[in-house]
This record gives C-alpha cells, sequence and structure tokens, in this order.
C-alpha cells in the first residue's frame, strides 16, 4: 500500500465516518421524540434528579452494556432530543468512564466480554423493520432510534466521532468559547496504514556500489532512483541517494546526484563480476533515459 493510497483510505474513512455519525444521531434523536413520550423523560428526570443519582446510573449502565461509548452516544441522543438535561447529562458521562472499569472487573470474573459493536448491523436491520412496519406510530420512532443507535455503533468502527458542544454546554462549565469534541478509533486508524511485512535476511554477504550521475538541474532525482530500481534486477536491495551537488568545477545547468546501491543474493555469495553487469545495465538505462554522464566509484 502506497502513501497516497493510505491517505485516500484515511479521507475516506473521514467523510464516511462523519456521515454515519450525522445519520445515525439525526436517526436517532428524531426517534426518540416520536417514540419516548412524556414517559421516558420522566425515567430519565428520576434516574439523574441529582448528581449522585446520574454518576450511579452512568456507571451501572455501563456496566450492563460494557460500552463507555454507547452510554455516551445515548446520552448525547437524549440530549439532543431535550429528554435530558446537560448538567445531569455530564455526570451520565462521568459515571460511564468509571463504569468501563466495571467491565474489566466483569471480564475478570466472568471470563468474556460482550460486545455492544457485533450488534450494531443487527440493530440496523431489526430498527428499520420496525419502522417499515409501523409508520407513523411510536414503533416507528423506536425502530428509527434503534438504527439510529446502530448507526452511530457503526461510525466509531469506521473512524470516530466529532461535534461542536451546545452553548448550553459552554455556560454551565463557564466557557464563553466554541468547544469541541472527538473520539478517534484506534483500529480503524490502524486499518488506514501500510500492512507491515517481513522479509528473510540474507545469509550471505551484500555489495555495495556508490555511482554519481552527471544530468541537466531541471532532471529530479527521484526519476533517476526510479530508473535505477526498474534495471538494476531482482539483486538489487536497496537504493538511496547520498548526494546532491550543484556549482563549483560542474559545466553550468547541472547537478551531480551520488546514489548507493547494495546488491545481495539469498542463496549465494555475488562476485563482483556479476554486480558490475547489473551497473552497467543501470548505467546505460541512466544515459539512455536521463542523459547523464556517469561516473562509478567501488566499495
Amino acid at each position: 500500500m502506497t502513501a497516497g493510497t493510505s491517505l485516500l483510505g484515511l479521507l475516506t474513512a473521514l467523510l464516511g465516518g462523519i456521515g454515519l455519525f450525522l445519520l445515525g444521531m439525526t436517526m436517532l434523536t428524531d426517534g426518540l421524540k416520536l417514540a419516548a413520550g412524556r414517559a421516558l423523560e420522566r425515567i430519565l428526570a428520576a434516574w439523574t434528579r441529582t448528581r449522585l443519582h446520574g454518576l450511579i446510573t452512568g456507571i451501572c449502565v455501563t456496566a450492563l452494556v460494557q460500552s463507555s461509548t454507547a452510554m455516551t452516544v445515548a446520552a448525547i441522543g437524549f440530549v439532543n432530543a431535550g429528554l435530558l438535561s446537560f448538567a445531569a447529562a455530564l455526570w451520565v458521562v462521568f459515571g460511564s468512564n468509571l463504569g468501563s472499569s466495571v467491565t474489566g472487573w466483569l471480564v475478570a470474573w466472568i471470563g468474556f466480554k460482550i460486545s455492544i459493536d457485533a450488534f450494531a448491523l443487527p440493530f440496523i436491520g431489526i430498527g428499520m423493520a420496525l419502522k417499515l412496519t409501523g409508520e407513523g406510530t411510536r414503533r416507528s420512532g423506536l425502530g428509527m432510534s434503534l438504527a439510529g443507535f446502530g448507526l452511530l455503533r457503526r461510525a466509531p468502527l469506521a473512524l470516530g466521532s466529532l461535534g461542536i458542544l451546545g452553548h448550553r454546554a459552554g455556560s454551565t462549565l463557564g466557557v464563553e468559547q466554541t468547544m469541541y469534541y472527538a473520539e478517534r478509533s484506534v483500529e480503524a486508524l490502524l486499518t488506514c496504514m501500510p500492512t507491515p511485512s517481513f522479509k528473510e535476511y540474507s545469509r550471505f554477504p551484500s555489495i555495495r556500489r556508490d555511482i554519481a550521475v552527471l544530468v541537466d538541474q531541471h532532471v529530479p532525482a527521484g526519476q533517476l532512483q526510479t530508473i535505477i530500481s526498474d534495471n538494476a534486477g531482482p539483486l538489487l536491495k536497496s537504493v538511496a541517494i547520498f548526494d546532491c551537488f550543484q556549482g563549483g568545477s560542474l559545466p553550468p545547468g547541472t547537478k551531480s546526484v551520488g546514489f548507493s546501491l547494495e546488491f545481495v543474493s539469498p542463496d549465494r555469495t555475488l562476485t563482483s563480476d556479476e554486480v558490475d553487469r547489473l551497473v552497467g545495465s543501470v548505467e546505460s538505462a541512466l544515459a539512455t533515459r536521463a542523459g547523464g554522464t556517469l561516473r562509478r566509484t567501488r566499495m
């Protein structure tokens, strides 16, 4: 995987993650507004009537679902739906962070962990089935909120979540500037990185040749390096630029680029004659394709 490919994958994941997060949050909020009514609001008010109650609620629910992220997402959805105040949600989130340690205790006691992310796709499927079969009813709202929750659980798998906290958050904390939040998925970011690979080291010694290429000053050094790699054959282990010089005794409008070539065979010791023939092919290609004059030093 090239650097350009990994960057494209990262940008694609970024756009997809933001889109899933916004879509899921909208569906969750609208569904809760339609399905909850006043009953859920009274329940939430009772469970978070004091800071201690909100803290305990966050701990218990997080321990139950074994996901502090799920609890945080649900709290954000309740705030957006107007079912929970920001101050109460803040203590629920504090509790969810403490509850995540309970998850570790449960894993130590019972030996396994229930991953809420594994239910994300079933939540989306069941939620959409409820919505389509109960249009205009509370069942439709329940289905929409369930599907939205599933999408939110998929969004962190894509990349993460980010957003702007409302004005009430700043007022509560005494901050006048706009506040942002972001949650990144390290797992998703790692999938955008090139996969590490291993190549066995040769048991036989390598031979290095240093060459200097005199070319027009406008010829990129990267182009010369590509020509070398394409014409040195499979025994070329590495090629690196070690010098680039202009001026001095060089003709005007030219530059000298130095390359270090290392050759190695996986099954035998190379001879100087073999390496000389390979370097000769490289020199011919550089002279033909780059119009360069070459000098060579043996090491």
